[in-house]
């Protein structure tokens, strides 16, 4: 099963999606998404910290289509 979701603290530090995928054995993935290909992203130290074992992945339009493909990625409907 694939859970989705999205992250933001009260100050607006957001991570864009968030998947958990049950079948994997646990997989918690973030991403966030950037349209420029050479912009820069620090993923928020408190989300690090309360979620040490996660995938990071910044995702912009040469990775788009990766990502789109991926099986994971998104939830049946």
């Amino acid at each position: 099963m694939l859970n989705v979701w999205f992250w933001r603290t009260s100050s607006q530090k957001e991570i864009d999606y968030i998947d958990y995928i049950e079948e994997s054995g646990g997989i918690l993935r973030a991403f966030e998404f950037k349209w420029n290909p050479s912009a820069k992203y620090k993923f928020p130290r408190w989300f690090l910290e309360q979620y040490r074992d996660v995938s990071l992945e910044i995702i912009n339009p040469d990775k788009a289509g990766e990502f789109l493909m991926d099986d994971g990625a998104f939830p049946e409907l």
